[in-house]
């Protein structure tokens, strides 16, 4: 079965939103841009605002327990990637550029609508107290599929978020 094409379809719905085709999209830039712009068009809501649809990493329980080193390194990467991107803006951009096959200026656009959450930002999202939490996402997730016959059992965060590894780089 051939792998979903996340980018390929938020495209295709965002051109379908600007050509008046569709009453509604879920898309990203450039396409947000075009839909505010296009008469008619309003964005309802943003993950630069609000991280609603974070992009989270994911491992396997398997991976977790056996290699938690390797999970941590991951995890350092990333945020040490948000560094230096902060740090280095134009040779950032260029790299992103060039590994989404996309114009520095179409980067350059885009970047502001993002918000990269850093290592502070993640240990709030994985509070339990905070609002959005990573809890609160899985849980409200979780009932709306209930409700809607996609999933057959409700959902309890507390059963498989593991923030240990996290809490456990001390940076």
């Amino acid at each position: 079965m051939p792998a979903f094409d996340t980018a390929r379809a938020a495209s295709a719905a965002g051109a379908a939103f600007v050509a008046g085709k569709v009453d509604a999209a879920v898309t990203w830039e450039p396409w947000l841009t075009k839909a505010n712009e296009r008469k008619g068009g309003h964005i309802l809501v943003s993950t630069k605002d609000l991280p609603i649809l974070p992009a989270l990493p994911v491992f396997r329980t398997d991976v977790i327990t056996n290699r938690p080193q390797d999970v941590k390194a991951f995890m350092r990467g990333v945020f040490a990637a948000m560094d230096y991107v902060k740090s280095n803006p134009d040779e950032s951009y260029e790299i992103i550029a060039k590994g989404y096959n996309l114009s520095k200026q179409e980067v350059v656009d885009q970047i502001p609508t993002f918000h990269w959450m850093n290592y502070q930002d993640n240990l709030k999202y994985f509070s339990q107290s905070s609002d959005p939490s990573v809890y609160s996402l899985i849980n409200k997730t979780g009932d709306l599929w209930l409700k809607l016959g996609l999933i057959k059992k409700s959902t309890n965060a507390n059963s498989i978020v593991d923030d240990s590894l996290l809490k456990s780089l001390n940076k």
